[in-house]
């Protein structure tokens, strides 16, 4: 009897699971269609509000006008992520219009393939039921919701990241022949995608290495042989992807390496005094999260049950909290990476419903079962209020965008003091592409970290404000005006003050 569970769990199956009838498939469909059209509903919700939800969107606004008008990333585009972040929104954006609801739609289908990595997932490790609730969890958490309609890397490195572990899980199940070739062909496309977005990506490359292991301790001895040759294929097709994203940049190489691997370096070093005060960050997350509670009743059932399923879910986490606690500065929507693993190691904590019942008697299970469904009921109504203020947030910003709102303003003012083809140079990307005006290439970034580790000076940003086309400068934040204290008195002497918005954001145009 034990090996015959050991082989249901390695096969990922359970009882009940092992014949669908044609009508149960029928009504698996229809479930998985409702499921993805409430999250897509979701996901659209307060998409096309005209405010930046954070300071990067107006960044990587920039960078997208920047693409559309013909300039390359990196060289003269600074920019500071992988390249695939940006070429996974650029279609919607080129296509829809090239306004920000367009750059954001890009975010929401790269988000739907999160999801469908999280049903993958969910039924490789509790079958259809757990491909639901994995997906509910997922969609349902308020920062992942957030970020999936905000202009922001993590979204593509989460979508990836998530369907690259739950191609490996479902490689496991048969990891030889042509189904195990092709298998370990996506899952070695996808991880590169979820690294070529964002670096916190590569925290995925621990739980399939992990199942690699586990996949070939369990085979038997006579198939271990050509097990090589099927992860050789990953590994080439994830060669392969890296090479292709990559190869556009060829020209541009040592100015990539310089911005998305030496500028993060660099302010590691830079910002070395606030790494101790991460962990502070971090466990706040961890311990109001009721996933994490579901999660660790997920690690407890695996246990009982000596489900290895949980190794690699468990690793994913702790490396994903080891670069998190690395990470320097760490901002909040970086800490966004960890549902993914918390709503894996959640799900598996499904799979223990039927076994438990031969160990610890009906009346326990229903207890059990009874215990897991109003604690996945409380992370549902925590998540439904959380979505809730955050709506009511955007709403009550939107209902002023109109009348007080001073990044209106600024919008109004730049378009009406400065011709449509003058750039303009600000710390408020946001604002200026609202008015349809473009910065400078090397200055769609404007962050306090490239600031801090010198990355721009401010020669580099006198150099550019000197050059005919640019037509005015907005102060709209202390990244230039304290952050570059001789630009801002250089711009004092070659610049006509026109318009003031209080808190020191101002508006300079050439004389």
């Amino acid at each position: 009897m034990a090996e015959t569970r050991l082989l249901v769990a390695l096969q990922g199956k359970s009882i009940g699971h092992s014949n669908i009838s044609f009508w149960r498939l029928m009504l698996v469909c229809l479930g998985a269609v409702f499921l993805f059209a409430g999250a897509l509903w979701l996901l659209l919700h307060n998409l096309d509000v005209p405010i930046a939800r954070d300071y990067d969107e107006g960044v990587y606004w920039q960078t997208l006008r920047a693409m559309a008008g013909g300039r390359g990333l990196y060289d003269p585009v600074f920019y500071s992520q992988p390249p695939f972040f940006m070429f996974s929104v650029f279609p919607t954006y080129l296509l829809l219009g090239e306004t920000i609801t367009a750059a954001r739609l890009g975010i929401v289908v790269v988000s739907l393939v999160g999801l469908l990595g999280a049903f993958v997932l969910g039924k490789a490790l509790a079958g259809y039921l757990g491909a639901a609730v994995a997906v509910v969890l997922v969609v349902t958490d308020p920062l992942y919701l957030t970020l999936s309609q905000t202009l922001q890397a993590e979204i593509p490195c989460i979508a990836f990241s998530l369907l690259s572990v739950a191609l490996a899980y479902t490689w496991s199940i048969r990891p030889l022949g042509r189904a195990g070739l092709l298998l370990a062909a996506s899952c070695g496309v996808a991880l590169s995608l979820g690294c070529l977005s964002k670096l916190l990506g590569f925290s995925s490359a621990v739980p399939i290495g992990v199942i690699i292991l586990l996949r070939w301790w369990r085979l038997p001895a006579g198939q271990r042989a050509d097990l090589p040759r099927v992860v050789g294929f990953g590994v080439g097709f994830f060669i392969l992807m890296s090479v292709v994203v990559l190869l556009p940049f060829v020209g541009s190489l040592t100015e990539l390496w310089q911005g998305v691997v030496v500028l993060h370096l660099d302010a590691e070093i830079a910002y070395a005094g606030q790494q101790q005060g991460n962990a502070a960050r971090i466990l706040p997350y961890l311990r109001d999260s009721l996933i994490t509670y579901v999660a660790l009743y997920g690690i407890a059932v695996a246990a009982f049950r000596r489900d290895w399923r949980v190794v690699p879910l468990i690793g994913w986490l702790l490396a994903t909290v080891f670069l998190l606690w690395r990470q320097t500065p760490l901002q909040a929507h970086h800490i966004a990476v960890l549902a993914a693993p918390l709503a894996a190691i959640a799900v598996i904590g499904i799979g223990g419903f039927l076994p438990v019942r031969k160990y610890l008697g009906p009346r326990t299970t229903r207890l059990t079962v009874v215990a897991w469904s109003v604690a996945m009921l409380l992370v549902a109504a925590t998540a439904a209020q959380g979505i809730a203020n955050s709506w009511h947030r955007f709403e009550a910003e939107e209902s002023l965008f109109g009348s007080t709102n001073d990044s209106l303003a600024a919008a109004l003012d730049l378009s009406g003091l400065t011709q449509g083809d003058h750039l303009v140079i600000t710390d408020g990307q946001f604002e200026a592409a609202l008015a349809d005006r473009d910065t400078p290439a090397a200055l769609v970034d404007t962050s306090f970290v490239r600031v801090t580790t010198r990355f721009l000076t401010d020669d580099l940003v006198i150099a550019e404000a000197s050059r005919p086309e640019v037509g005015a400068v907005l102060f709209w934040s202390p990244r230039l005006r304290e952050g570059l204290p001789r630009f801002y008195s250089w711009v004092s002497t070659d610049y006509l003050l026109a318009k003031e918005y209080g808190g020191g954001r101002e508006l300079w145009v050439r004389k």
